[in-house]
């Protein structure tokens, strides 16, 4: 009987093992004429005919590295399983299920593996040489021994184990090949007694026997193959142990080794070592070159080890001292550690900083630091900023092809509801220059210092302003993520100073700081950058910073105390601001800027010593940037420093001083119930663990909680559950005012707002002022702000995606730095190469979190007990191979389950719907949500909504793409529920 395996071969699908494919080569050979070769077509079609086969199933799947630098691609599942392992050492990789029909991936390798073990054990899968997968019903038993009887194996590798244990345990023992291959000679499965001998045999005729999908073996008959067979024992075993037990990362004998372990490949690795070190653990250089040195001399007592039992072993063949001199050699240099550790060795040396840094510029796009000199010609000194390539950056950055198509998309977006207003490309201001038409990558400057301890000699404070950029094209919620924010600039700010020695040369300091940047920014404004095969022009949006740093660029008076002119946004006085806190001036625009500074520089030109205009002090040198202006308006007020370490701290400290002397609580108390108060999801880090002492008699207003602005956020919207029992009298005042600075600050931090909803704002802020005259508090410039944001949320866009709060989390980065790297005679420079090669590294894999991740290993839907409720939701709409995950991130969103997600509001009665999560169903790349529906009514008095469960199990089940763009919101119980 002819095997369907050989004519299958014949049409490129299945090449075969190399027995048959030498038999068909005798077949086909003896057909020599056209009558016998077109005889053979016939018989072939008809084969194909009868056993039902396609007629051109194709080449078997082809498996690509997910990493597109990377480049790697094979045909076989277990070489691409164990490619992944050499991406452990990337930043932010995700690895992939390798099974076509599943689109899992995982956040580590463990979970993957895992996944693939547990979840898809039973799906027997055969290897072709070609690598395809294909569903396969063969399975392997052992028979030799009456304990063996029945046993099962799923794999070709898993047998062959079994059976050279046979032979080790009893050697002497005669037992058949466990492939059960026949010779052609005798007709028969060769008999083997040695273990040595049928691991030849199956080297030989069984090659990459070890590279077949190994699953483990389970005690399971043939007859229960298809139920359940892995154990919850089994799930929690290490995964990087073989079926004996040893340690495994990769199988020397394993013919895919050579695909997935290139010496290009284990150089990388070894880089991306070192680039953890400095640019994810920030080790100062000095510690990594003493690592370095210390590999160097272990890598040589291994060759030298290596190389004794290497010419032990070779004696023994005897072979020419000349040949054993070739082979040595030859294994020698192909070691990558010590290849790269020793620079008379060929390829890529990693011995020294300097060649580190040299391999990290041509592999991992590290981009190096330029000392720009902040002093004039005519001083001696030198003193440094430290700048980025602006362009540099941008072009690290767009290799990552989910930037890329983020920043596609935000130029294709649908016109959606006109009246909304969710992003800055719906405001006035990008609508109204012109450019909404075109294509533009826009960028958001943050300018702002940070202080640090220096230990030279003795402790002293050092100020150190810097500029940070991000891609204002991406997501929200993308763009807000450290890794999408990198340094422009850094310098001390006492360089400027010294610089300032002059009264009126304060631009000449700025512009020779800021020049590159004014030069880079106008080029990219000409010529654009690559992004996706197209230039895409380039342009400065917005420069945010607290309010001193944005009136210092913007060549405004600092001085908000005493200051005629305070705003940056309108040109009201101090008498107007004094006589009514609701008031504003004339609004700042470009053309009056102008004109005051012209007038100012006039006046100085005929001899005036005036120190200011308007309030403008000289021209901001950002001016000269190429389509944008400081007054357009470019400088965006941050809600970080002017609402929550601003009004909100103030008066959140009088507030509670309040309630304190009317002894309702004591500051004991609220600190005590603070420390105690649960919280669940960003809550938790961002609760404060105390608050700062009572404020001193006749300080009245004047300080606030000691707290940041996340922690003054979270007092803010907690303290209802914290203190809400305590406050007997409702009308109170105080507690009106504090409910109406609530309510408040809901609307200033709102994602997205309608123009309805934004004089809805106008109104609140108008009545806020108006309480605070009631209770005869003093208003500061910051409240004055805060009149202007209705005007600034419909010109920018949403003010939460433009404050400055998340730029702040680099500077507790560049602490760490200066910190750990222990170097501070020039500490700028020091920052920016390490935090430079932070880039690189995040560079080594994805920048963001996209599509369905999963952080651990997941159980099947099958397995669950699930209640009757939910049965009738889910009834027959998932697959078997349906699994249950605990959490899954949806492009960068973290669901879980437990968590509430808000499904509308009803504006007559003041109900919101909403539902906890119940499970989360995975079925291929198909995510759902099944939630327990509730409902929560207002409670004004509290400023909050309280949930109203359903007593019956009302279940409804969501997709994905109608949960992701809701994002779980934080629910408590008041202290005296907890």
């Amino acid at each position: 009987m002819v095997s369907i395996e050989i004519w299958r071969s014949r049409i490129g699908c299945y090449l075969g093992s190399r027995r048959t494919r030498n038999c068909l080569d005798n077949h086909f050979l003896k057909c020599t004429s056209l009558h016998f070769k077109l005889l053979a077509l016939h018989v072939v079609a008809i084969l194909l005919v009868i056993g039902n086969i396609e007629s051109n199933p194709g080449p078997g799947f082809i498996y690509l590295c997910q990493d597109k630098l990377c480049g790697f691609s094979t045909l076989d599942v277990k070489t691409h399983v164990s490619h992944q392992k050499i991406h452990k050492s990337s930043s932010n990789f995700r690895f992939k299920c390798p099974v076509p029909t599943c689109s899992y991936s995982f956040n580590n390798y463990q979970a993957a593996y895992q996944h693939v073990h547990t979840i898809h054990c039973n799906t027997s899968v055969s290897m072709g040489s070609s690598g395809s997968m294909q569903g396969s019903s063969t399975l392997y038993m052992c028979s030799v021994k009456e304990e063996c009887l029945g046993k099962t194996f799923y794999s070709q590798k898993d047998i062959c184990h079994h059976a050279i244990n046979h032979l080790a345990n009893n050697e002497g023992m005669p037992l058949p090949c466990p492939l059960q291959c026949i010779v052609e000679r005798t007709n028969r499965t060769p008999v083997f007694n040695k273990e040595s001998v049928l691991r030849s045999h199956l080297s030989i005729k069984h090659k990459g026997w070890k590279s077949k999908f190994n699953v483990k073996e389970a005690a399971v008959t043939t007859t229960e193959i298809n139920q359940p067979s892995v154990s919850n024992e089994n799930r929690t075993e290490s995964l990087d142990i073989d079926a004996e037990g040893h340690d495994v990362f990769f199988d020397a004998e394993d013919s895919s080794t050579d695909e997935v372990f290139t010496f290009e490949n284990a150089i990388s690795s070894v880089a991306k070592f070192y680039l953890m070190l400095e640019g994810e653990l920030f080790l100062p250089t000095s510690t990594v070159q003493n690592i370095s040195q210390y590999i160097t001399f272990l890598s040589e007592l291994t060759q030298i080890k290596t190389e004794q039992a290497l010419r032990n072993e070779l004696r023994q063949l005897n072979l020419t001292p000349e040949k054993t001199d070739q082979i040595v050699k030859r294994i020698l240099i192909a070691d990558p550690m010590f290849a790269c550790h020793h620079k008379h060795c060929a390829g890529p040396s990693l011995t020294s900083d300097t060649l580190r840094r040299k391999y990290y510029k041509g592999n991992f796009g590290y981009v190096d630091v330029t000392e720009i000199n902040v002093c004039p010609r005519d001083l001696e000194a030198r003193q440094f900023a430290h700048y980025i390539d602006v362009k540099k950056t941008l072009d690290v950055i767009l290799k990552d092809d989910d930037v890329r198509k983020q920043i596609n998309e935000s130029f294709s977006q649908p016109s959606s509801d006109p009246d909304l207003i969710d992003d800055y490309t719906k405001g006035s201001l990008h609508s109204s220059d012109g450019n909404g038409r075109s294509k533009y990558i826009d960028l958001l400057f943050f300018i702002d210092a940070f202080n640090m301890k220096l230990m030279i000699p003795q402790f002293v404070f050092s100020s150190h302003p810097g500029v940070y950029m991000t891609i204002l094209n991406l997501k929200p919620h993308n763009r807000a993520k450290l890794d999408a924010m990198n340094l422009v600039m850094l310098v001390q700010e006492k360089f400027l100073e010294a610089c300032c020695h002059r009264k009126y040369n304060v631009s000449c300091s700025h512009m020779r700081c800021f020049k590159k940047i004014i030069r880079d920014l106008n080029a990219l404004f000409e010529e654009g950058v690559m992004c996706g095969g197209e230039h895409i022009k380039v342009r400065l949006k917005f420069t945010v910073g607290d309010s001193l740093g944005a009136h210092q660029v913007g060549g405004l008076l600092r001085n908000f105390s005493k200051s005629k002119y305070f705003c940056r946004f309108c040109e009201i006085t101090r008498d107007m601001f004094l006589g009514s806190s609701r008031s504003l001036g004339p609004k700042r625009t470009v053309v009056n800027y102008n004109s005051h500074v012209r007038r100012l520089m006039l006046k100085r030109q005929a001899g005036l010593l005036v120190d200011s205009h308007r309030g403008i002090r000289f021209g901001s040198v950002l001016n000269s940037i190429k389509g944008y202006h400081v007054a357009s308006p470019g400088l965006p007020p941050c809600l970080g420093h002017d609402v929550f370490e601003g009004a909100a701290t103030w008066d959140l400290r009088f507030i509670i001083d309040h309630f304190i002397s009317k002894k309702w609580f004591t500051l004991d108390d609220f600190v005590q119930r603070l420390k105690m108060f649960k919280c669940k999801g960003h809550d938790t880090a961002n609760k404060p663990k105390s608050i700062s002492k009572k404020n001193k008699k006749g300080d009245k207003n004047q300080k606030g909680l000691g707290l940041h602005a996340v922690q003054v956020w979270f007092i803010l919207r907690m303290l209802p559950f914290i203190v809400g029992d305590k406050i007997r009298d409702k009308n109170d005042p105080v507690w009106q005012f504090y409910l109406k600075l609530k309510q408040l600050t809901e609307y200033i931090c709102a994602p997205k707002l309608t123009k309805g909803q934004i004089e809805e704002m106008r109104v609140l802020i108008s009545n806020y002022m108006a309480a605070r005259t009631e209770l005869k508090l003093k208003c500061k410039p910051k409240h004055h702000f805060i009149m202007h944001y209705p005007d600034l949320y419909l010109e920018c866009g949403p003010l939460i995606h433009l404050w400055g709060m998340r730029f702040e989390s680099m500077h507790s980065i560049f602490k760490r730095i200066a910190t750990l790297a222990k170097k501070f005679i020039n500490v700028t420079l020091t920052m920016a190469r390490k935090y430079q090669l932070r880039l690189a590294y995040q560079s080594t894999g994805p920048l963001f979190q996209t599509g369905t991740v999963l952080s651990k290993s997941c159980s099947k839907l099958s397995e669950l007990s699930i209640t009757p409720a939910t049965q009738a939701v889910i009834l027959n709409q998932f697959s078997k191979e349906a699994i249950v995950a605990e959490d899954v991130h949806l492009n960068g969103q973290i669901f879980k389950k437990g968590d509430w997600v808000l499904f509308g509001y009803q504006i007559a009665n003041s109900v919101i719907s909403l539902g906890q999560i119940v499970l989360i169903i995975c079925d291929g790349p198909d995510v759902r949500f099944v939630f327990q529906s509730a409902t929560a009514i207002a409670r004004r008095s509290l400023g909050l909504y309280e949930i109203i469960e359903n007593e019956n199990e009302n279940r409804i089940m969501m997709e994905a793409a109608s949960v992701e763009s809701l994002p779980p919101q934080p629910v408590s119980k008041i202290f005296t529920q907890m």
